[in-house]
């Protein structure tokens, strides 16, 4: 009796493992922790690549070349929307861009002590439209999908 009861405790502490779809059996769980798992740790590898990046002293040629703005602009927009995977739909709240953006602004300020790079307000302001426009784009695409499915 003690054994069913500590299978129904495991079940009811292991309920979050299952997906709304037909997850049936172990495997389909081990699917949805490794893809939570996985949607976390591109947010963590994309933004240590663009603190790397950011605080490198020489980022390389191809980053040289291009529109240093438009570079700002589009780093900071992807992490925006890598935050919205990483925490999922349900869990993304509101001030998390606003924090996002201070580490941007704390990535900009570490520039003061890197040799051949710079602290520039306009690249922080960059990087806050950057941010937005992640989120135009995390907008837009919860309103289409809505539509879609209603």
């Amino acid at each position: 009796m003690q054994e069913c009861e500590a299978q129904a405790k495991l079940g009811e502490s292991r309920k979050w493992y299952w997906d709304s779809g037909d997850n049936s059996g172990p495997q389909g769980g081990r699917l949805v922790v490794a893809w939570g798992w996985l949607r976390r740790v591109q947010f963590v590898v994309l933004t240590a690549i663009a603190t790397y990046l950011s605080l490198v002293p020489k980022p390389g040629a191809v980053f040289e070349a291009s529109p240093d703005k438009f570079l700002h602009l589009l780093c900071w927009g992807v992490l925006l929307v890598s935050l919205w995977l990483a925490c999922g739909q349900k869990n993304f709240r509101v001030w998390m861009a606003p924090v996002l953006f201070a580490y941007s602004v704390l990535v900009e300020i570490g520039q003061i002590w890197v040799p051949n790079r710079y602290f520039s307000v306009a690249d922080i302001v960059a990087n806050g439209a950057g941010i937005l426009l992640g989120g135009l784009a995390v907008w837009l695409f919860l309103v289409v999908t809505r539509k879609n499915h209603v």
